[in-house]
């Protein structure tokens, strides 16, 4: 954590990776092995975000994007 930001660093690139908002969040789900489910429902209640909000589609995007850029890995 630096300044409210988790900073990562991809060691085979050597890319830095700052993470802001609900991103530290969602990266502590991941290391949890939480699945993108599970994710989706625990930031609606912890956030007490509503039913009208774009969560779903918003965790999905960010989390394929980590994919994308090979810092998060899909199983099961």
């Amino acid at each position: 954590m630096m300044d409210g930001e988790t900073v990562m660093l991809d060691v085979e690139s050597g890319h830095y990776f700052g993470l802001s908002g609900i991103g530290p969040h969602i990266w502590t789900m991941l290391e949890q092995d939480r699945s993108v489910g599970e994710i989706i429902a625990d930031v609606k209640a912890e956030f007490a975000i509503g039913a009208g909000d774009m969560v779903d589609q918003d965790v999905t995007h960010f989390v394929q994007e980590l994919v994308d850029k090979g810092l998060v890995t899909i199983v099961g």
